[in-house]
Formats: C-alpha cells, sequence, structure tokens
C-alpha cells in the first residue's frame, strides 16, 4: 500500500501518525475486488468485475499494463488471479 505524504493529516511530530488515520484506514479500508473475467481489445484489455450484485467493466491499455508491470497473457488467460481497486484503480495479482 502507497500512503502519499500530503494526504496525512498534519501531526506534532513527522514521524508519528495520528491515531485518528490509523483508526479510519482501519474500519474503511479500500476492498479490493475480484475480477471475474477479461477480455483483449485492439490497445489493451477490459477487465470485468462483480460490486454491489452488479458486473462492473474497466479497461487498461497495453501500455499501463506494462507500466504496472501486469502480464498482459496472464491476465487474459488467468483473470481471477488479480484483483481491482476501484477507488485508486490498480490492478494487482492476488497474494
Amino acid at each position: 500500500m502507497v500512503i502519499k505524504v500530503d494526504a496525512l493529516p498534519p501531526c506534532s511530530h513527522p514521524l508519528r501518525i495520528p491515531a485518528t488515520f490509523i483508526s479510519q484506514r482501519r474500519f474503511n479500508p479500500s476492498p479490493m475486488q475480484r475480477l471475474t473475467a477479461s477480455e483483449r481489445l485492439p490497445g489493451g484489455i477490459t477487465v470485468y468485475y462483480a460490486m454491489g450484485g452488479e458486473e462492473m467493466e474497466t479497461s487498461f491499455s497495453f501500455m499501463e499494463l506494462i507500466d504496472r508491470r501486469i502480464n498482459s497473457l496472464d491476465l487474459l488467460e488467468n483473470p481471477k488471479k488479480y484483483q481491482y481497486d476501484e477507488d485508486s484503480g490498480s490492478l494487482i495479482l492476488k497474494p
């Protein structure tokens, strides 16, 4: 997980994270959505995931996938091995 420094609330010591920030993240995590399918497009890949009983979709260009170090062929053949975070737009290989 990457935390941007300017996204943190101000605190008296730069190396200490305020308890309010920690409690917000603990009880309000950004859930990762498991991919259900993927489909090849001329310029990239569309991935499908279930959210709230609906099937949602988002697309990634091949350059985006290369920049994120995602194997496009593996994503097409094994989409259920990946997760998508709608808030940050990140696509990761499931641990």
